[in-house]
């Protein structure tokens, strides 16, 4: 999610940049540093998930291994 709204946030930034008026481009830019900010949270929070996700399935592999050692025995 975070990753599409950047790219669609740099489209528009492009756009903004062509626009003829100048006070209206300040103005949008100033609102992009705000959402900026947001962006980095969210990058935060998809790293955090991702260490997550990895940790639990390391679990699951390792109960499934101790299981199977123990049917072989």
């Amino acid at each position: 999610m975070g990753h599409e709204r950047m790219w669609a946030r740099r489209l528009d930034d492009d756009d903004d940049d062509d626009a003829d008026d100048d006070d209206d481009a300040d103005d949008d830019d100033d609102d992009d540093d705000d959402d900026d900010d947001d962006d980095d949270d969210d990058d935060d929070d998809d790293v955090t998930m991702t260490i997550t996700m990895m940790m639990m399935m390391m679990m699951m592999m390792m109960m499934m291994m101790i299981m199977m050692m123990m049917m072989m025995m």
